[in-house]
């Protein structure tokens, strides 16, 4: 029950804390820019406003509707299957 606990209650904090810190710092410090190649102008830099954050929501929306119909697809499968428990 403890394990239980401190996964629903701790884990969730502190991969919000790792990928909130993990988007500030790419924030702060940028990506680092390709290799140029000579005669060639100079890559424009990425903007946080609209580019990165868009670029974030995007990914934020593909992973959300990748795992959304999860749960509905392991239910029929429980109801393929029933569980049947002995007494």
């Amino acid at each position: 029950m403890r394990f239980y606990a401190f996964h629903i209650a701790v884990l969730p904090w502190i991969a919000l804390a790792i990928l909130s810190f993990h988007l500030v710092t790419v924030w702060h410090f940028g990506l680092k820019r390709p290799e140029q190649e000579e005669g060639t102008s100079p890559a424009l830099p990425i903007l946080f406003f609209p580019d990165f954050l868009v670029d974030i929501f995007i990914a934020f929306l593909l992973t959300l509707g990748s795992c959304c119909p999860l749960p509905s697809f392991s239910l029929s499968i429980l109801a393929l299957w029933p569980i049947r428990y002995r007494h």
